[in-house]
């Protein structure tokens, strides 16, 4: 998934990412750094979630075997953007969505949530992050409420810090100074999103190939690239936040 700025993703499940599996999530990492906004076409949130919902994200779990040739990812990264940059055209199918039967979707309607600074998404967000019995979910609602600054969540982070999962915990103690304070991170996440994503690198890694050169920035803003290591030692890139 796009990742908090300046901090980490974490990752729910438990499961360990086998190496013989790291190109996959190299792909991934590629893509989600620099997925780009392109036209939507005709498409609004509605049929944009419901494209996402068809796709069985359960035999995609971490710790399941994965298949290289799988292109499920691609529509992840690629729904996840449109939600994006619909903004507020998107916000009343993703509250629906909140209460979505399937745990895949609230985590994603959660996580779209938090990009698009408006009041309407604190109850929804409060009541995944108090209630919901999918823990992925329940971390980006806790997430979201910490980037909108909502203090009305602050109960319900506070909560959260005392989480049996430990991700769950880590991300409430982000997010509980900003509902504290009622500083979140505006319109600026949205917009950085809009400004940088790059949908041309999908699936630009091959299997048996070189990887291609890539750049990201880690948990203290300095720029990473690929290049800056090849030849010289094997590079290992995990996808922190892999529950889907």
């Amino acid at each position: 998934m796009i990742g908090s700025a300046g901090r980490h993703r974490r990752r729910v499940d438990m499961g360990r990412i086998g190496m013989g599996r790291t190109l996959l999530w190299a792909a991934v990492a590629i893509a989600v750094a620099t997925v780009a906004v392109s036209s939507i076409a005709a498409e609004d949130a509605a049929s944009l979630l419901g494209e996402f919902r068809r796709i069985d994200w359960d035999s995609r779990e971490v710790g399941q075997d994965k298949d290289l040739s799988d292109t499920a990812w691609q529509t992840r990264i690629r729904v996840e953007r449109d939600l994006v940059t619909l903004g507020a055209d998107a916000l009343p199918a993703l509250v629906d969505a909140c209460s979505d039967d399937s745990g895949h979707v609230r985590l994603l309607a959660a996580h779209v949530l938090g990009y698009l600074n408006d009041g309407a998404a604190v109850a929804p967000l409060i009541r995944i992050a108090g209630e919901d019995d999918y823990a992925a979910a329940r971390l980006m609602a806790v997430e979201a409420l910490g980037r909108l600054g909502a203090r009305e969540g602050e109960a319900v982070v506070r909560a959260a810090a005392e989480d049996t999962n430990r991700y769950i915990r880590e991300a409430a103690a982000w997010a509980l100074p900003r509902t504290v304070s009622g500083e979140g991170v505006g319109d600026s996440l949205r917009e950085l999103a809009l400004d940088t994503w790059d949908d041309t690198p999908i699936a630009s890694a091959v299997v048996g190939e070189p990887a291609p050169d890539f750049a990201l920035r880690d948990a203290d803003g300095v720029t990473v690239r690929l290049s800056d290591y090849r030849g010289r030692k094997n590079v290992v890139i995990i996808s922190l936040l892999a529950d889907w």
